[in-house]
């Protein structure tokens, strides 16, 4: 995460379920999950440099919405400054930061880490 320029700060404060894709015992792509009963934040899907373009994105997303399905999210929401279009293609739509549910806007994620610039996108399971 960090080398892809992810906020990571609240890493072992905030309750984030990680999920990763390994080679050879590496981990080669990561992305987490909080949850809020039945909403959760996806948290920083990242690739690592050399693997990129292989799909492993996509299968990670994957991965996330189901275990949030899996868990009893019926909405995922986001924050991203470059990932806006990759997203949109994945089903997320941009909504206001307005718009984000109390647990979203409390959460260190959108309260702190994130600029008041990122993109706040939802997707309803």
């Amino acid at each position: 995460m960090k080398q892809n320029n992810l906020p990571f700060e609240d890493v072992g404060v905030s309750e984030i379920r990680f999920l990763t894709i390994k080679r050879d015992q590496e981990i080669i792509a990561c992305g987490g999950l909080e949850f809020f009963e039945e909403i959760a934040l996806l948290r920083s899907v990242s690739v690592r440099e050399g693997y990129k373009n292989e799909g492993l994105g996509s299968k990670l997303t994957q991965m996330l919405m189901d275990e949030a399905e899996r868990m009893g999210a019926k909405t995922v929401y986001l924050l991203t400054t470059t990932a806006l279009e990759y997203f949109k293609r994945k089903g997320f739509v941009v909504v206001t930061r307005e718009e984000a549910p109390v647990e979203i806007q409390t959460s260190v994620e959108f309260s702190k880490l994130c600029p008041d610039s990122a993109a706040l996108m939802r997707k309803k399971i």
